[in-house]
């Protein structure tokens, strides 16, 4: 088809262009009808061109063509034009009286805590305004009232200030507003970093701010890269190397002397149990199935923001150890270089989920080998003999208390599941039992640091 029929056939449906489809089905009938018109025009030995143009000349003038079609097809314009007006008007207040006769409250509050586990329980009742939200929060409004309670229902921030000395609505708005919070650019670090001001009067003894605020500052300061070993005749992996650049010195220097701060602190805790067994209290028993959906999406939905930034401070920490080292430095380097030791202790001690327990393994398997390295290289191997080593080519020391590591991971790994046994499991089941003393807790890594201060 030319281009000259193309132009015709837009000129003579224009009169149809408010109902785009019905266009579409008179132009398709009309461009068959020149087409069969213009090939009876070649069998009688008319040019390709010739036979078109005598077609088109045929059906009529331009202007002519588009006043009879918009003539005839009137009435079916207005049908048509009717018809789609009720639809647009009537099929959605229609969908939604159909899905409220037919559904379940239970059922749809219900499907919206599970819809949560990716960002906080009660998120869905303030997020948005669409029909999906309005719902779930009717739902979970007139079946569970109890879900309003502040502690369920109020953002982090503005529960803390509620109470302003309480540790544990601090703990809950730092994991949420500060630790998963950015920190790429200076603009993006202050706002964190004066939020962390008040730990110091709140809660003092915890290292865990001290922690915060040096993995901050880290951000921009360096850049660590690791690469994985490569596999020995057992098909294991060996050690991986750790490389970084420092881009600002002086930073850095300033988030390890947070790291030390915390380091001689007594304790790490980031109140996420006592937190999850407040909510778990506030939401009362769980005979039915939507308290034991809610249950579940409330636990899924614990935050720890701070894992990865523990692990990354385990290593940053090594090498600047090491880096400290090569500087001649080695009196300032020790600390540094043994921080893991009280880094997976720690950790440990506040650890209740699975992940936690994770963590603490990676760190006590591959930063302590590293740090005995670098104590080799010193000639310092006499200090490394309670610290665990994989390296074939160490000293005996370090060979010989590898296995202390692997225990310690073990005794972690056990510990943490005996506390989610005893701490998350009673309240899921409707018991009331207090949350246990994270005071005695891993004696392989407890050994492990009473040996180094003897």
């Amino acid at each position: 088809m030319s281009n000259r029929t193309d132009l015709y056939l837009e000129q003579v449906t224009a009169g149809l262009k408010d109902d785009a489809e019905l266009r579409l089905d008179v132009r398709a009938e009309l461009a068959s009808h020149l087409e069969d018109t213009a090939a009876e025009l070649r069998r009688q030995g008319a040019a390709e061109d010739e036979s078109q143009e005598q077609a088109r000349a045929a059906l009529g003038e331009p202007v002519e063509v588009a006043t009879q079609l918009a003539q005839g097809n009137q009435r079916r314009l207005l049908q048509r034009a009717w018809i789609r007006r009720g639809l647009r008007f009537a099929l959605v207040p229609g969908a939604v009286v159909i899905a409220l006769l037919c559904s379940d409250l239970q059922w749809a509050a219900a499907i919206g805590s599970l819809q949560q586990l990716g960002g906080g329980m009660m998120g869905g009742l303030h997020d948005n305004g669409t029909l999906g939200s309005w719902l779930r929060a009717v739902g979970i409004r007139v079946l569970r009232p109890e879900l309003q309670a502040p502690v369920l229902s109020t953002p982090p921030r503005e529960l803390w200030l509620s109470e302003p000395q309480n540790r544990v609505y601090y703990g809950e708005f730092v994991s949420h507003d500060v630790a998963s919070g950015g920190g790429a650019t200076e603009s993006d670090r202050q706002p964190l970093l004066a939020a962390l001001e008040r730990a110091t009067e709140i809660d003092p003894a915890n290292a865990r701010y001290d922690y915060l605020r040096a993995a901050i500052l880290m951000q921009g300061a360096c850049e660590v890269q690791s690469e994985d070993g490569a596999k020995g005749p057992d098909g294991k992996r060996g050690p991986g190397t750790l490389t970084w650049e420092i881009r600002d010195r002086a930073r850095l220097d300033q988030a390890m002397a947070h790291l030390q701060s915390g380091l001689r602190k007594p304790e790490f805790r980031r109140y996420g149990r006592e937190m999850l067994a407040l909510k778990l209290a506030a939401m009362g028993s769980a005979a039915r199935l939507l308290p034991r959906i809610e249950r579940i999406a409330l636990c899924a939905s614990a935050l720890l923001p701070d894992l990865a930034k523990l692990r990354d401070l385990a290593r940053v920490a090594y090498l600047y150890g090491d880096t400290l080292a090569k500087e001649g430095r080695s009196a300032e380097a020790r600390p540094y270089l043994d921080a893991w030791r009280t880094l997976t202790v720690q950790l440990n001690a506040d650890s209740w989920t699975l992940i936690d327990c994770l963590v603490v393994t990676a760190i006590a398997n591959s930063i302590p080998e590293r740090s005995a390295q670098t104590y080799e290289r010193l000639g310092l191997a006499s200090t490394t003999s309670t610290m665990p080593c994989r390296s074939a080519g160490l000293s005996k020391n370090g060979r010989r208390l590898a296995s202390l590591s692997r225990s310690a991971s073990s005794a972690c790994l056990r510990s943490v599941m005996s506390r989610r046994k005893a701490t998350i499991c009673p309240p899921m089941l409707g018991r009331n039992r207090t949350l246990a003393s994270t005071s005695n807790r891993v004696p392989s890594l407890r050994r492990c640091r009473d040996s180094k201060r003897s």
